[in-house]
């Protein structure tokens, strides 16, 4: 179903700045 890649895509973006801060 398009929610499963949805959902991936919204962890993904979230996931993006928050593994930025844990690198900074």
């Amino acid at each position: 179903p398009p929610w499963a890649e949805l959902r991936t895509l919204l962890r993904s973006m979230v996931d993006s700045p928050a593994a930025q801060e844990t690198a900074q």
